[in-house]
């Protein structure tokens, strides 16, 4: 038999190891600027990843922009991507019939794709991209106008099924960063909210992102 003291001694031991063993993972704003004075204010602020969605790249260099601490991607053009000397690419479902299969796989960059359903996440992972963006999580007017809300609950199954990391994008704010980080995902996007928002809110959302997080 097991004596008392043995058995809160295990107890004890078992919860420190229990704890020890959870694993603490980072959670990331994602901010995503339609031009160039929203990105450079998403720069300056140190946003860890920023997407530069307008078109016309033709005269944008930021390889002589100020250093900056934030992760640049370049939306739908590899060849833009490259030249800039981004950290990676975003690509939509549409953008991946422009590149051959070989080619997405043998990049020399980061990266991402948008997804909006479980078999576009599956179709999306052949191209072994670093990140998938899921959603829209709620209601937006920014885009995904043929796509239903998908809610928290199909965002957290998302998380579960994919074999890269997630940031979900679609109608949040800053209210929605603690569900958001719940379910497990790399990380959040914003467009409309981040980019109408001061650096002091920025910031402060950014450090409301990187608490410390258990899964």
């Amino acid at each position: 038999a097991i004596s008392c003291d043995s058995a809160k001694t295990f107890e004890k031991h078992y919860r420190i190891f229990s704890k020890l063993n959870k694993q603490i993972f980072m959670f990331h704003l994602y901010g995503i600027a339609s031009n160039l004075e929203t990105f450079l204010k998403l720069t300056d602020c140190g946003v860890p990843f920023v997407q530069y969605r307008n078109k016309s790249t033709q005269n944008v260099d930021i390889s002589k922009l100020p250093t900056s601490h934030s992760k640049i991607i370049i939306n739908d053009s590899i060849e833009d991507a490259i030249r800039l000397d981004a950290w990676g690419v975003h690509l939509g479902q549409q953008d991946l019939f422009k590149y051959t299969k070989k080619e997405l796989l043998q990049r020399r960059i980061k990266l991402g794709i948008s997804t909006h359903t479980e078999e576009e996440l599956y179709n999306s992972l052949e191209y072994s991209p670093d990140y998938l963006a899921y959603g829209p999580i709620f209601k937006t007017n920014t885009k995904f106008l043929s796509y239903p809300p998908c809610g928290v609950e199909k965002l957290r199954k998302i998380v579960r099924l994919s074999t890269v990391p997630v940031i979900a994008i679609g109608g949040l704010s800053f209210e929605h960063t603690s569900i958001i980080r719940d379910t497990g995902a790399f990380g959040m996007a914003s467009i409309s909210k981040i980019s109408s928002g001061n650096s002091q809110f920025i910031k402060d959302w950014m450090r409301e992102c990187q608490l410390e997080t258990f899964v």
